[in-house]
């Protein structure tokens, strides 16, 4: 009898624990389904009165600050029963630690309440793309065929963010003098911010305000690190499942050696890009605070310049770029510093800078490198003398003139730098002589490395060409360096990237031609700039019309993935032929 009462009592518990389940799930449930009509009806009220600067009557005004005042307690309310309700509450913070970072930084700039609303926005924007990314519906349509097609996932990444990076432009808040700015100018911003380059049709510190300026940061960073990084990661965050297939696909787009070290490199690229921007934000902002009149606007200038050198954007706070930097040596330093970590590729500084090689193998003799490093290296070290040295001769008695020599050398090497995708400048590029521009639009066109912020035809390409050029004067078939040879098919992928972007290049600058009145060394300048993301310009971009415009926006979207696009369809896609053709006899040269 007694064992029967404590069996009773057993099922009694279990029930009353499964009703409890049950209850919460859908409590949970109905909150949800609230929280997203909550936050569509918020997002719109925010959307209207602050993005376009809307005066509503004061009795709608009041309403939308109460409603803002139960969306933030609301999501606040949702956060802390879900806690309650989860069965281990360590475990809920650690995979939701964004959310409570989110929330006290809410609570901190509550009285500055325009703020605590946008950061409550955000949350439950994060929030409910967390929510449906749970839904099958949205891995079928959505996540799942970005993951099996790689080269769609990368396209529609840079264009989603840039669709999104032109709407805000667009709202009058972003604007200093509160005005509507065209579309076109807003696409061609959020399409040169996300993909790094520079180029600008407004005079970014003096037209776009804070709010502008902010969307402006937060393009480059996506665009310079969140691309390639999140590219991996997106399809993981709305719920698809990457196979193997899938793995090596995206490692081999992205520049990943292998399928096991794709989630450790994503990791290293985060904290290392993190921590090399702080330190460049810190260095330059100890160096800018005297020039600025509140401690706000000097951390606001570091922040931005770091993150645009490391990002190789070239966005300047400064109307005239760097010029009033052109002999500094601190800024001068640590901007060249960035632009070279960001442009050297991620992968070669995780080989440099992985721990057994530091701090095992560093101190006491040379690094086992591969290849590629030692090929991105070289030819980077290579670009940069060469391109110091010339700049030096040709401009020595022109932009040069009024420098003393150590103004003269640092000047030579940043310009030696700069082109390889960064965009700055400390001289006035439109007073220099046309063979420096020449030489410039040489050093663009190659870029920076695979897998980093910069664009281009990339340094190993470059190298790779160089090389089966040597091979075939001195008649050797087998291309070797560094004691090993070199695939056919990666001499056949250079090949084509450089043929191609050359193409490119061409019909761009036969548009620009047709459509704007300007020199032909000024235009090829420009579409170059453009292609290769550098960011440089001689001062055709303010000139250009509507329609030139779209056309170098088109090139910095192509140029930015156009090569990485190119040699994974080539490299994915290249079939044996079933049956071998005698040899035919066709004369080159």
């Amino acid at each position: 009898m007694k064992r029967k009462n404590v069996d009773n009592e057993g099922k009694f518990n279990y029930t009353f624990s499964m009703k409890k389940n049950i209850n919460q799930r859908g409590f949970q449930r109905i909150s949800k389904k609230v929280m997203l009509w909550f936050t569509l009806a918020i997002s719109l009220l925010i959307i209207f009165e602050s993005g376009f600067l809307v005066h509503f009557p004061y009795w709608l005004h009041c309403t939308g600050f109460v409603l803002s005042l139960l969306f933030i307690f609301c999501g606040l309310f949702e956060f802390l029963f879900s806690i309650l309700a989860s069965s281990s509450k360590k475990e809920f913070i650690k995979r939701n630690w964004w959310n409570l970072i989110v929330f006290i930084l809410i609570f901190a700039t509550i009285k500055n309440f325009e703020l605590s609303r946008f950061l409550a926005l955000v949350r439950e924007i994060l929030f409910l793309l967390l929510l449906l990314s749970k839904k099958k519906s949205f891995k079928d349509f959505f996540a799942q065929p970005f993951a099996s097609n790689p080269t769609r996932l990368l396209a529609m990444s840079f264009i989603s963010i840039i669709l999104i990076g032109t709407i805000l432009l667009t709202f009058p808040v972003s604007s200093e003098m509160h005005e509507r700015t065209p579309l076109v100018d807003a696409l061609f911003t959020a399409t040169s911010a996300t993909c790094v380059t520079g180029l600008i049709v407004k005079d970014t510190p003096k037209y776009w305000s804070t709010f502008g300026k902010i969307i402006i940061l937060l393009l480059i960073q996506a665009g310079g690190l969140g691309i390639m990084t999140f590219s991996v990661s997106i399809a993981l965050i709305f719920g698809a499942k990457l196979g193997l297939r899938e793995k090596m696909a995206m490692g081999e787009i992205l520049e990943f050696p292998s399928v096991g070290q794709v989630g450790k490199i994503v990791k290293f690229i985060f904290k290392f890009t993190f921590i090399v921007e702080f330190i460049g934000m810190v260095i330059l902002f100890f160096r800018w605070l005297p020039f600025f009149h509140s401690v706000k606007e000097a951390l606001f200038f570091s922040i931005f310049h770091s993150v645009s050198a490391f990002c190789n954007a070239g966005f300047s706070l400064f109307s005239k770029s760097l010029t009033g930097f052109v002999s500094d040596p601190i800024v001068n330093v640590v901007m060249m510093l960035l632009i070279i970590i960001g442009g050297i590729g991620f992968i070669v500084v995780f080989e440099l800078f992985r721990k057994e090689h530091f701090v095992k193998k560093w101190r006491f003799n040379r690094p086992e490198l591969t290849v590629h490093t030692k090929i991105v290296v070289s030819m980077s070290l290579i670009l940069i003398i060469l391109g110091f040295i010339l700049f030096f001769i040709f401009e020595f008695d022109n932009v040069l003139i009024h420098e003393g020599i150590g103004g003269k050398l640092m000047a030579s090497l940043f310009q030696s730098i700069t082109p390889r995708t960064a965009g700055f400048n400390t001289v006035n590029i439109s007073q220099l002589k046309d063979v420096t521009l020449f030489m410039i639009i040489f050093l663009m066109f190659i870029g920076a490395s695979p897998g980093s912020t910069g664009g281009g035809i990339k340094t190993s390409t470059f190298a790779i060409l160089i090389l089966a050029v040597i091979n075939m004067i001195r008649s050797r078939e087998d291309i070797e360096i560094f004691q090993r040879k070199i695939p056919k098919n990666v001499v056949y992928k250079a090949v084509t990237i450089v043929v191609v972007s050359g193409f490119i290049i061409i019909f761009g600058t036969s548009l620009l031609l047709i459509t704007q009145k300007d020199s032909l060394i000024h235009l090829l300048f420009e579409v170059t700039s453009a292609f290769g993301t550098v960011g440089l310009s001689t001062g055709v971009t303010f000139r250009l019309s509507n329609i030139g415009k779209i056309i170098i926006s088109m090139i910095i979207y192509i140029g930015r993935i156009g090569p990485l696009t190119l040699a994974y369809a080539v490299g994915r896609y290249s079939k044996k032929l079933k049956r071998e053709y005698p040899d035919a006899r066709v004369m080159v040269g």
